[in-house]
C-alpha cells in the first residue's frame, strides 16, 4: 500500500495568529501594570465563582484562537504592518472603549458595531497573554527568591560551622593538657585495678597449689614475691 505524503501548507494557507493583532507589550510595558485576568466588577463577583490560573486562561486563550483563527491549517506571528492593518480595520483610535476594556487602561474602541464581537475576542486575547506572560513572571521571581533564601540559608550554615569551628578549636586547645592529665589519670586506675586483680590471681593460684604439693607429698612452690 502506498504511504500518501501530507502537503506542506503554502503561503496563502499559512494565516497570522489574530489572537496577536495586539501586542500585550506595548499594552502594558510594565508587566505587573496588567489586570489579573477576568476582569470582574466587584458587584458581579458576589455572584460568580471564577475559575482563574494559568490552566483556565490557556484554555480560554486557545478557545479564542478557534474562534478568531476559524481554520487556519498553519498560523505565524504577525508582522508589524499586518498587526496595524488588522488594528485599522477592527479598532478607532477616537472612538471610546467599551466600558469592559476601562479597567484595562485601553483608549480605543471597535470601529464599528459589526465588528465589537471581534474587537473583543482581540482584546481579551491580549489581555490573557500578558495576563499569562505576568503569571510567568511572578512564578519566576519566587523561584528567583526560593534560589536566594536557599542561598543564604547554606550561606548561614557554612559560616556559622566557621565560627563554630574556631571558638571549638579555641576551647580545646585550652583544655587539651587537662583532657590528657584525665586520660592519664583513668589509666592509672585502670592499672591499679588491675594490679590488685593479678595479684589476687597470684596468692589465689598459689594457695591451691601448694594444697596440691602437699597431697602429693612434694615441695610446694615458693609463694610470689611482689614489689
Amino acid at each position: 500500500m502506498a504511504t500518501m505524503t501530507r502537503k506542506a501548507p503554502t503561503a496563502d494557507e499559512v494565516k497570522i495568529d489574530r489572537t496577536m493583532v495586539l501586542d500585550p507589550s506595548a499594552l502594558w510595558p510594565d508587566i505587573e501594570s496588567c489586570p489579573d485576568w477576568p476582569i470582574v466588577s466587584a458587584a458581579n463577583l458576589q455572584h460568580m465563582q471564577l475559575v482563574t490560573g494559568k490552566a483556565t486562561a490557556e484554555a480560554r486563550l486557545d478557545a479564542i484562537g478557534r474562534l478568531l483563527n476559524r481554520n487556519a491549517r498553519q498560523l505565524r506571528a504577525p508582522t508589524q504592518t499586518e498587526r496595524e492593518a488588522e488594528f485599522d480595520r477592527v479598532f478607532d483610535p477616537n472612538k471610546a472603549p467599551l466600558p469592559r476594556w476601562r479597567g484595562l487602561g485601553l483608549t480605543f474602541g471597535p470601529r464599528k458595531l459589526l465588528t465589537e464581537e471581534e474587537a473583543s475576542l482581540i482584546v481579551e486575547a491580549a489581555h490573557l497573554r500578558a495576563y499569562l506572560r505576568k503569571l510567568a513572571t511572578q512564578e519566576a521571581k519566587r523561584a528567583e527568591e526560593a534560589e536566594r533564601l536557599e542561598a543564604e540559608r547554606a550561606q548561614r550554615t557554612l559560616d556559622g560551622y566557621a565560627d563554630h569551628q574556631r571558638r571549638d578549636l579555641a576551647e580545646l586547645s585550652n583544655l587539651s593538657e587537662a583532657a590528657a592529665r584525665h586520660e592519664q589519670r583513668t589509666a592509672d586506675e585502670r592499672a591499679f585495678r588491675r594490679v590488685a586483680e593479678i595479684r589476687q590471681s597470684l596468692s589465689r593460684g598459689h594457695d591451691e597449689a601448694a594444697q596440691a604439693a602437699r597431697e602429693l607429698g612434694v615441695e610446694p612452690p615458693k609463694a610470689p614475691q611482689f614489689d
